[in-house]
């Protein structure tokens, strides 16, 4: 066995190797119809929404506040002065009023309608304001009306969203509570449509690197990874394209035409701008509109142009229609969902019926923008998997379409509330039969609150003789409260050093939600005649004393397969994560001895855990990305099975990089402050990259 301190460190065992898993569910109430809901992870982990819903809470009695002061101040009214500057041109417009009062600008070409269309929204200085309406310079008439406004008017939230972009990065709007904006540009379905405003966008991004991110979302609905580098290359843009295929970010900013842009104000995550970058006669970036509002909020200084109305084409030229729930939605949540979210399930809620979904449809919502759930992390962009949980973006787009049409039950039955029970995970596979053998321990006590050290039960397999195992699966008896359970031959425990376990090649696992990994046909487990087995348990007070009975069932060949199965371990195991780096870098290798076949991967880190990925090198030379996990989720301890069988020769190096936060901004980070090394507990930190395979 090589050394610890080893950068490429690897060991073999029985099995896959998840070691720690939290229940990741959506545990809170549903409340409001149009925000993210509370309560992500759980083990304490707070929610971003909780985060940013606190701060809205502030900032909203301080407005009030504000509100009820201006209410008691003399006002002067809306003044509106026009001259037309040429039959050919724009009008030049005086806005006059009250300084810090809010206004609207609104036009319209026929005064006998009653369709006024919003041109401008401000908050006036202590002089009048002089805009010249390029828009409405097209119609042969055009007439102007100014009216006060109520600053609530414009406190429009954004919603939380996580995208990819162009280099395989996840980006998490709610993430960025360190920046004193977010600047988010809709490019449609082509970056070519943008062009004109890069040199803006390109300036403002340098002036204000530090302290201002900028965002393009690309609504292109089949993206080309490679060509989208090449063009973002030639077009020499310098910042993240993100891949927005349905175009439910942009909804998530209010953005409805290319070239629209959104700047967003960290820690509430209020839209402080929206509407175009800037106008014909603003001839730099800080003239500009989206340069103005950016130089107004990194100095705490109050936002002139509120908003600008978009002259870019549609994002969505036509309307979609509301889908229908007896024949459109249900049958997705019961495809991709009820398998965890039924009854007595780790989820905490079970989708029997509409008026389940009705009542967590923000939830559901908050869920799938930010791609919470379903549990699915990898990067499409690189191979195929049989496990893939994740729902393709059309059925997202009519989820979401559907709960912000207000999650209308309509006509027709209800599915959910008819269709049997899914295959649930806390079932022994039907197809495997009654287990040839059973293996209980004696019942766990559970404690309410506080953490639970790992506990080693040790007891005997039933098996009469030296068996091939077909398969070996455990399970609890309380879901809720296991945070994970490992079995391996061996009477083998810690030895005494807390919190450094030595794991050993497990026969069986248990990962809340996740299931069981079933070895192929052809492949076997060796056990022992009566062998000892040493149960590895972790589990994660959660407020109420409780208990569990885990039991072990074991399924035998009657004739010995051709193939054994087992797991490399790529690990490294001298971490040096230090405190408040948001992307701590960590690489370690294995290199194959003989010929073997790759069924699964699966990425092991924990609360500090930000990407894995698995790249092989094969003897010629010849380098593939495996699988990419950007956005690393410690509550989801996913395996990643291989639609195909990855052949790797011997001598093949196989990769495993990745990264930490130990920022602040993560928000699960137990510590930001803390140096952390290798540990058992979820406040220290492991790397380990699995495979599962047979030679």
């Amino acid at each position: 066995m090589k050394n610890r301190n080893d950068v490429g460190y690897s060991y073999h065992r029985i099995l896959k190797g998840t070691l720690f898993v939290l229940i990741c569910g959506l545990v809170t109430a549903s409340s409001a119809l149009n925000a993210t809901p509370s309560g992500e992870p759980i083990c304490g982990t707070p929610s971003s929404f909780d985060f940013v819903q606190a701060v809205r809470a502030k900032n909203a009695l301080t407005a009030k506040k504000a509100t009820t002061i201006r209410a008691q101040q003399t006002t002067l009214p809306p003044t509106l002065l026009i001259e037309s500057l040429s039959p050919s041109n724009s009008a030049r417009l005086t806005l006059g009023g009250s300084p810090g009062q809010s206004y609207q600008l609104e036009a319209t070409s026929d005064l006998d309608s009653d369709s006024w269309t919003s041109w401008l929204s401000v908050t006036l200085g202590d002089k009048s304001l002089i805009w010249d309406d390029t828009l409405g310079s097209s119609n042969s008439s055009q007439f102007y009306r100014l009216r006060s406004s109520d600053p609530q008017e414009f406190q429009d939230s954004a919603s939380n969203f996580r995208l990819l972009d162009q280099d395989g990065i996840t980006h998490d709007l709610y993430y960025n509570t360190q920046l004193d904006g977010i600047a988010v540009l809709a490019a449609g379905t082509n970056l070519t449509s943008v062009v004109s405003l890069l040199p803006i966008l390109n300036d403002l991004s340098k002036t204000y690197s530090n302290r201002v991110q900028t965002w393009v979302l690309l609504s292109d609905p089949a993206p080309v990874r490679s060509n989208i580098i090449a063009q973002a290359k030639s077009l020499n843009i310098a910042f993240p394209i993100l891949f927005d295929q349905q175009g439910l970010a942009a909804g998530c900013l209010g953005l409805t035409h290319a070239g629209e842009v959104a700047l967003v104000q960290p820690p509430d995550f209020m839209i402080a701008y929206r509407g175009e970058v800037s106008a014909t006669n603003q001839s730099t970036a800080s003239a500009s509109f989206l340069g103005q509002a950016i130089a107004a909020l990194t100095t705490a200084q109050p936002i002139t142009y509120l908003r600008t109305a978009s002259s870019g084409l549609p994002l969505v030229p036509l309307s979609l229609p509301t889908p229908d729930y007896s024949r459109d939605i249900a049958p997705i949540f019961y495809k991709y969902c009820a398998i965890c979210h039924h009854p007595d399930g780790v989820a905490p809620f079970a989708m029997t019926n509409y008026s389940i979904i009705q009542e967590w449809a923000p939830v559901i919502k908050h869920a799938l923008l930010t791609r919470k759930m379903p549990p699915w992390h990898a990067d499409p962009e690189y191979g195929h998997f049989a496990n893939d949980l994740s729902v393709p973006g059309d059925l997202t787009a009519a989820l979401i379409r559907w709960i912000d049409a207000g999650a209308p039950r309509g006509n027709g039955n209800d599915p959910l509330a008819e269709l049997p029970r899914p295959p649930a995970f806390d079932q022994w596979p039907p197809e495997l039969g009654e287990p040839d053998a059973l293996v209980t321990i004696p019942t766990q006590s559970i404690k309410a609150e506080g953490s639970e050290p790992y506990r080693y039960i040790f007891v005997q397999t039933p098996n009469p003789s030296n068996v091939w195992l077909r398969a070996a699966i455990v399970r609890p008896s309380n879901y809720r409260s296991v945070h994970h359970i490992l079995v391996w031959p061996g009477q083998i425990g810690n030895f005494g050093v807390e919190d450094f376990s030595t794991y050993q090649s497990h026969i069986a696992e248990f990962v809340p939600g996740i299931k069981p990994f079933r070895i192929p046909s052809d492949s076997y487990i060796p056990l022992g005649k009566s062998n000892w087995v040493t149960f590895n348990l972790h589990y994660t007070p959660n407020g109420v004393a409780t208990n569990d009975n885990p039991v072990l069932a074991l399924w035998y060949y009657k004739v010995k397969p051709a193939k054994t199965w087992g797991v490399a371990a790529v690990a490294r195991f001298d971490l040096n994560i230090l405190p408040g780096v948001s992307d701590s870098p960590v690489q370690t290798q294995y290199t194959t001895s003989s010929k073997i076949t790759v069924y699964r991967f699966n990425p092991h880190m924990h609360l500090r855990g930000k990407r894995m990925k698995f790249e092989v090198i094969y003897p010629n030379g010849t380098r593939e990305t495996l699988l990419s996990v950007p956005d690393y989720d410690f509550n989801w301890q996913v395996g990643y099975d291989l639609a195909e069988p990855k052949i790797l020769p011997a001598g093949s190096r196989v990769i495993a990089t990745g990264a930490f936060d130990n920022s602040p901004q993560n928000l699960a980070n137990p510590d930001p402050t803390a140096t952390v090394h290798w540990g058992d507990q979820s406040w220290m930190e492991m790397f380990i990259g699995y495979m599962d395979y047979t030679q």
